[in-house]
């Protein structure tokens, strides 16, 4: 069995590291492999992993036994957010401070708010729709107007 762990920004902050470390102190190194992977896209769900071809959401060791002794290696769904309700939930705002120098960005530096930026630059280059941002046309077009209006 492989399990991939993100390390990207954003689930190094939510504990990969950890994940990693207990992976390799508690499994099997002859029936499991641990590997380090790039971003999953599960960003708003860290720390992300994938244990055979089933991505595993805020990942922890004792989710990833289960999913090993219930041999459940099938891909599922995550179900993801769609851009109106995350734009509804207060997302981009930070973006269009930014943008309207409403605030420095470089001077962002409270703990909740530095998550929200790490968050934030990971969303700018990624791929929207890749990551379920983008899921419906209506999406599409809220996320124009957002970029018009920032």
């Amino acid at each position: 069995i492989t399990i991939r762990v993100c390390d990207s920004l954003t689930c190094e902050l939510f504990g990969s590291e950890k994940l990693i470390k207990d992976l390799g102190e508690n499994l099997d190194k002859k029936k499991v492999r641990v590997l380090r992977a790039p971003c999953m896209g599960l960003c708003d769900k860290a720390p992300a992993c994938e244990v055979g071809h089933k991505h595993v959401e805020n990942s922890d060791l004792n989710k990833i036994k289960e999913i090993i002794s219930n041999k459940d290696f099938h891909p599922t769904v995550i179900k993801g957010k769609s851009l109106e309700n995350y734009i509804k939930d207060g997302g981009y705002e930070i973006l269009k401070k930014c943008y309207s120098n409403k605030i420095d960005f470089q001077s962002y530096t409270d703990e909740s708010q530095l998550l929200e930026k790490n968050n934030f630059k990971i969303k700018i280059y990624e791929n929207l729709e890749y990551n379920n941002k983008i899921t419906t046309k209506k999406d599409l077009s809220i996320y124009k107007k957002l970029l018009k209006d920032v």
